[in-house]
């Protein structure tokens, strides 16, 4: 997915508006549209074009599932948001739109009689379609039956604390989280004194995820010698996923 092609989008939305306003006799520069698009919506291109990438999956029915790699924590919870976010700014817009059309319809009628108040049918409402295609976002998003989040982490106290926090947000979006994934784990240190100190250390810490968040399944998945790249490293990868 273009990630400025998102923007555009969106972008286009609210100067067709500054048009129609323009119409009306509101004239808007090119400052003041920028303006109104950006204290509306404020997403990273990068969160915007994932958005857009996940209604595309959402208004179809070609797949049977859809896996979403997320970026980090502080990027995946502003994606999540932007549903909302976009939702309030078009819906200012549309508020915006609505009342200029109300006093030009009066206008209209006062100079031309009843039938010069009526306005002719435009087709479909951009902002409506866009709203409408955020909120089935939105609530994929939150249908168990549809989403399923699964966190992936590391074994080490910082890492814990952070997906802890994570697990906590996500909740709060009535995000459906299922799934703990422990990456990197030391199945067998060997003679390696600093492998075995090491493996202790993540042992407490995969105690305290379980302890933490006991009500979410906890896959580990050993520490791989190298990257892991490639279908037959991702295969042994999957063998220690309850999937």
């Amino acid at each position: 997915v273009d990630p400025q092609a998102g923007i555009d989008r969106y972008e286009a939305l609210f100067e067709a508006l500054a048009d129609e306003f323009d119409d009306a006799g509101i004239h808007l520069d090119d400052d003041a549209v920028a303006d109104l698009f950006t204290s509306g919506v404020m997403p990273g291109s990068d969160e915007l074009a994932a958005l857009e990438g996940l209604a595309t999956y959402v208004d179809s029915d070609r797949w049977d599932r859809v896996v979403f790699d997320t970026a980090p924590t502080g990027h995946t919870l502003r994606l999540l948001d932007l549903p909302e976010v976009m939702d309030r700014g078009m819906a200012t817009a549309l508020d915006l739109r609505d009342q200029v059309r109300r006093k030009v319809d009066t206008a209209r009628a006062m100079l031309f009689g009843p039938m010069g108040g009526r306005r002719r049918d435009d087709g479909p409402d951009e902002f409506t379609e866009m709203r409408d295609r955020m909120e089935r976002v939105g609530e994929t998003l939150r249908d168990p039956e549809q989403t399923a989040f699964r966190v992936v982490t590391i074994p080490e106290t910082m890492a814990v604390r952070e997906s802890e926090r994570l697990v906590a947000q996500l909740r709060e979006f009535d995000v459906p989280v299922t799934t703990v994934v422990v990456n990197k784990c030391i199945d067998d240190p060997g003679d390696c004194e600093r492998c075995r100190g090491k493996q202790a250390v993540q042992e407490e810490a995969l105690a305290d995820l379980r302890a933490s968040l006991a009500s979410l399944d906890l896959w580990t998945v050993p520490d791989e010698s190298g990257e892991v790249t490639g279908l037959p490293a991702l295969e042994r990868v999957a063998a220690h996923l309850d999937t």
